[in-house]
């Protein structure tokens, strides 16, 4: 082991390139969020593991998937705290910044992985389906990105790459959402 890992307790090999940093993962529960905030968790940095426990295609729910790989941290000798909420309730998201503060004095980087899968495709996908994306995916960004933001800012960072500039989320999302549906439409009739 080298100088800048240290074996935890697991067994596993803990390198020290994030000590000390503190990340929130979004849909962390299963698939490449899990992947992340394992290796967050191998790189030394401490996790809150958020995860609403649904399905691929977004239907259930359960405390387990954060429960699981909150477990897998702590036996390779990391920190990390489960948040089985739903990111598209700005509640959950304050409520993840929250815990971070309170048991690590700071949030440094956010991971809005957080998505539904879905096997409805254009033209089949209704309205309630499409919402349901908006809210978990988009919503989800949005209300992380607004919980965090004061303490970026208290914290001396500013929270989002741009050069200094502040987008404007709503014309963003409100392009984006107009602009891709086009396309995908004109493939799927093609």
């Amino acid at each position: 082991v080298g100088d800048s890992e240290e074996v935890g307790s697991g067994g596993g090999i803990m390198s020290k390139i994030c000590e000390g940093r503190v990340v929130i993962v979004t849909g962390a529960g299963r698939g490449i969020g899990r992947g992340h905030a394992l290796e967050f968790a191998r790189q030394g940095a401490k996790v809150v593991v958020n995860d609403l426990g649904v399905e691929a295609d977004g239907q259930g729910g359960s405390e387990g998937p954060a429960g699981e790989v909150v477990e897998a941290i702590r036996a390779m000798g990391g920190e990390a705290i489960a948040n089985a909420g739903d990111v598209g309730d700005p509640r959950t998201a304050q409520n993840m910044v929250e815990a971070a503060l309170e048991a690590w004095g700071r949030v440094d980087v956010v991971v809005n992985n957080a998505g539904i899968a879905s096997a409805q495709f254009f033209p089949d996908v209704d309205a309630e389906e499409f919402d349901r994306h908006v809210r978990v995916t988009l919503l989800g960004c949005l209300n992380t990105a607004r919980a965090v933001w004061p303490h970026f800012v208290e914290q001396g960072r500013h929270p989002l790459p741009g050069e200094g500039r502040t987008p404007d989320q709503r014309h963003e999302a409100l392009e984006m959402g107009i602009d891709a549906p086009t396309p995908v439409a004109a493939t799927a009739v093609a």
